[in-house]
């Protein structure tokens, strides 16, 4: 009997484990947690690096203005005017962003997504049948919110940008976003503003606005002429094939150029050799007898 007590055991296991791997549901939340990296801490943490790197190699006019308003035009993706985050107006790009960057993860780590459920009447099914993605990653997102709220023996563990990356953070940022214009705070603290007091405000807030438009895919993500700094943030080799491309790209242009200068060159000979060149006219033939 014990043998068979074991074998109901174990089919009931492998048909639970079965069920759990067809649902759709299931299967995608655990994708989100398992295989979505990197995670949006590490993102977060490449985000400041990059800036501070920008802050300390370009000048203030390098760069597009540091501006509420120019951040908000482009907004809505990534094919409109670039809005790059610089620190020129502290003495160091460094801890300004990595104050920005900590602020960030505050006020991710405890917004929820709201529910997108607009009919008091609608089901599950048209639910997933709607959107999926989204429902499914609101779910797992404002679990972890409410785990990390309650505290516990390892209460990182629960934070959002711990567990989940890129394609959740996608469906969560418009709300994070709102909340930081709106000067809401986060955490414990019960803050007033997520800015950093020491901040320039415009240039922490074009930190958020371009943090959120590196999230999207670049509009043309086939053109293999064109930086994606996304890339550097979010890609899983930390950004080492997007500066291979970069790198491959600056040795194709630069021979490019050095071809280009000798065709000019060789056309500025020629144009030279042939302004110097007299060509005498023939005399007259035309009453010339022709015998």
């Amino acid at each position: 009997m014990t043998d068979i007590s074991n074998f109901q055991a174990r089919a009931a296991a492998a048909t639970t484990r079965a069920l759990s791997a067809t649902n759709p549901a299931e299967a995608l939340a655990k994708s989100l947690t398992d295989a979505d990296m990197p995670k949006i801490t590490t993102a977060a943490k490449n985000y400041a690096s990059l800036v501070a790197a920008r802050s300390l190699t370009t000048s203030q006019t390098d760069a597009a203005p540091a501006s509420t308003e120019a951040a908000a035009a482009s907004n809505d993706g990534r094919s409109g005017g670039e809005v790059l985050c610089t620190f020129h107006k502290t003495e160091n790009p460094g801890k300004a962003s990595l104050l920005c960057a900590r602020a960030l993860l505050l006020v991710i780590n405890s917004t929820e997504i709201p529910d997108s459920t607009t009919s008091p009447g609608s089901s599950t099914s048209a639910i997933s049948d709607q959107n999926l993605e989204r429902e499914v990653v609101r779910i797992v997102w404002n679990g972890l919110v409410k785990k990390y709220r309650e505290g516990g023996a390892d209460p990182a563990a629960s934070k959002p940008s711990m567990v989940l990356g890129r394609r959740s953070l996608v469906h969560a940022y418009p709300q994070v976003l709102e909340r930081i214009r709106r000067g809401e705070g986060g955490g414990d603290g019960g803050e007033t503003s997520l800015l950093p007091a020491n901040v320039d405000h415009n240039e922490a807030m074009a930190f958020f606005e371009e943090f959120g438009k590196l999230l999207l895919p670049l509009g043309s993500r086939d053109n293999e002429n064109e930086d994606d700094d996304g890339e550097l943030i979010w890609s899983i080799d930390g950004g080492t094939a997007e500066l291979g491309k970069r790198r491959e790209r600056r040795e194709r242009r630069g021979k490019e150029a050095v071809a280009a200068a000798k065709a000019d060159a060789k056309a500025a000979l020629v144009a030279s050799a042939s302004s110097s060149l007299t060509i005498e006219e023939l005399p007259d033939e035309e009453n010339d007898e022709v015998r």
